[in-house]
């Protein structure tokens, strides 16, 4: 389904995976959060006060875990909708996920690359989705759904409110894939 707001393109895509890809990718993730694999500011993100979201893994996500076969599909139907979206090559520059947690506090931000691909794995509170800063609107994070956006596009993870969150499986997990053009 593509949209178009103040003339940029947003495309989203739904039931990507099945619940088995579902489960397998998030028990990676779990795995990567639990060794402490977690993103860390750098100096120079300290100095400009860039704050790194508490449990965001490194950005070597895909190619850490690329020989299972999950990881493989998730990747494939990704970068195909992408470049179907684009109409042009595509090459994976950085993929990592980011588990919304009461300890969260994410900021508005913009991205590097040409596209951003933003995977919903998992979301109890949907319309606390992906904000888009100028726009003032709100993509929902619709569990198994894709939202796939020009990285220059000022975003950021709509924090949910702390009193919502009654136990661990109100965690929200997506994962992100950054793409360059060929």
């Amino acid at each position: 389904m593509l949209n178009k707001i103040d003339n940029n393109f947003y495309y989203r895509e739904y039931d990507l995976c099945s619940k088995y890809q579902i489960e397998n990718i998030k028990q990676d993730i779990d795995f990567e959060i639990a060794k402490g694999r977690v993103a860390k500011a750098t100096e120079e993100q300290k100095k400009l006060n860039i704050r790194i979201p508490k449990y965001q893994t490194y950005t070597d996500l895909y190619l850490l875990n690329k020989h299972k076969k999950h990881w493989s599909f998730i990747y494939n139907k990704i970068k195909k909708s992408a470049e179907k979206f684009i109409k042009a090559s595509l090459n994976l520059r950085n993929c990592w996920a980011n588990i919304s947690t009461p300890l969260n506090d994410y900021d508005n931000h913009t991205h590097t690359t040409f596209i951003t691909c933003v995977y919903y794995l998992k979301s109890t509170y949907p319309h606390y989705g992906t904000f888009l800063t100028k726009e003032k609107i709100i993509f929902p994070a619709t569990e198994n759904s894709l939202l796939i956006f020009k990285g220059n596009i000022e975003h950021s993870v709509s924090n949910v409110p702390k009193h919502l969150y009654k136990n661990i499986d109100d965690t929200r997990y997506s994962v992100v894939f950054d793409f360059d053009k060929k």
